[in-house]
């Protein structure tokens, strides 16, 4: 804390402070956090106010129907802004600001997820991106040509679904599972 006030960072403002590191997502750190810059691939540690705007009133986020408990604090601690909204009598969960791995077209995208009406007894299943992605390679995507109208947006659909061997459980999946398992595809399709 002491060397934040040194570089002319006022402790008691709000701030986001995450630590990048090659080939890792990001992670939000604290202002009490100790990270050894001697590790492998520290690439910067960045501060940004958690409340920047460009002059007009913040927009109040929506937050139309419910999550569990457990996904509400997940997407709290880990994303500065997400959404519960109803569009077309679907319900969706939509967080902006999300972070792909190297190697798309996109750094970040708003990600959707369709919520069941009966979730956590329904499965959440596949995920929505806005804008679309696409490889820097050149290589096509299979099953990502769907396009979904997700409120007045066109996001492209990753049809990708649990196996057998993988079924949802509802006694322990959620939507912090299920962004695993999104984490998972996005970085497969770039072999990270």
């Amino acid at each position: 804390m002491r060397r934040c006030a040194e570089a002319g960072f006022d402790t008691n403002q709000g701030w986001h402070i995450f630590l990048k590191v090659a080939g890792q997502p990001k992670r939000e750190l604290e202002l009490t956090s100790v990270v050894d810059l001697r590790t492998p691939g520290v690439e910067k540690i960045r501060l940004t106010p958690k409340d920047v705007s460009n002059g007009e009133a913040a927009q109040a986020l929506r937050r139309e129907f419910s999550l569990l408990d457990v996904d509400e604090r997940f997407l709290d601690e880990h994303f500065a802004q997400w959404e519960t909204v109803l569009d077309n009598q679907r319900r969706w969960l939509l967080i902006f600001g999300y972070s792909v791995p190297a190697g798309y077209n996109q750094q970040q995208i708003t990600l959707a997820l369709e919520v069941p009406p009966t979730y956590p007894g329904a499965q959440i299943d596949m995920f929505y991106a806005f804008p679309s992605l696409a490889l820097n390679s050149g290589k096509a995507i299979e099953c990502t040509q769907v396009q979904e109208a997700i409120c007045g947006q066109s996001y492209q659909r990753w049809s990708r679904h649990r196996s057998d061997a993988c079924q949802w459980r509802p006694d322990s999946d959620n939507v912090v599972t299920h962004l695993a398992l999104v984490e998972s595809a996005l970085a497969k399709k770039v072999q990270q």
